[in-house]
């Protein structure tokens, strides 16, 4: 099957180490990687490729993987979604978690380390606590923002629905009070009564008003808020 999509972007390679801890020998032998998942995730145990999906690889011979059916690629081997942990904490040393790839670099002659999900990389590997810190700090905040993204077109109706509600109370209330001030209005004997009554006195009316108006006030600037629209 002939891929679809373009591969996806390749991170740009860390800058080299320059500190007196970098290999410095012209003819070093190239280390062996610091994780064994290469050693797991063999094609007999990954399996086949899921429906609609496909393996390529790109000019320089790295391997990417294509989706036709949404036209996306990915570095990310999509067999490992069940077989790697996803919490970056819960890995033990010489296990990479899904999402990550182990890279090595000629110049330094060391291996770098891709997180493909928040498309960062670090020369310290996964599980080191200061990257394991990292990354669940900021997976964190990307969890909480999509959590409001999420949450904000709900509690924008529930505003707008909240500020329908006042709204009539207010067209309601004022209903009340014109048929007041007619009454009022209006000359009243002993055999002349006004047929229109309110249950409430034009005070009491008046200031119910009032405060519906400023929580219809306030109700309509939070609805603006989370709908990103300003107020007419």
């Amino acid at each position: 099957m002939a891929a679809t999509a373009s591969k996806p972007q390749q991170l740009s390679e860390p800058a080299p180490i320059t500190s007196s801890s970098s290999p410095q020998a012209k003819k070093a032998e190239k280390p062996l990687p610091q994780s064994v998942n290469h050693k797991i995730e063999t094609e007999e145990i990954l399996g086949p490729m899921p429906k609609d999906w496909e393996k390529a690889t790109d000019e320089s011979g790295r391997v990417y993987f294509v989706n036709h059916k949404k036209k996306t690629t990915s570095w990310i081997d999509p067999r490992t979604f069940h077989l790697r942990k996803h919490n970056v904490k819960d890995i033990v040393p010489g296990e990479l978690p899904y999402g990550w790839d182990e890279i090595y670099d000629p110049v330094s002659n060391q291996y770098y380390y891709v997180d493909h999900l928040l498309e960062e990389h670090h020369w310290s590997a996964p599980w080191e606590k200061d990257v394991q810190d990292h990354v669940s700090n900021k997976q964190k905040i990307a969890h909480e923002k999509a959590k409001q993204d999420k949450a904000s077109p709900k509690k924008a109706a529930q505003e707008k629905d909240a500020i329908a509600d006042v709204d009539k109370h207010i067209k309601n209330l004022e209903s009340q009070r014109r048929a007041l001030n007619e009454a009022l209005a209006s000359p009243v004997d002993g055999n002349v009564k006004s047929s229109r009554k309110s249950t409430l006195t034009k005070a009491e009316i008046d200031e119910t008003v009032k405060q519906l108006r400023a929580r219809n006030d306030k109700l309509d600037a939070d609805h603006n808020k989370l709908s990103g629209e300003p107020k007419v």
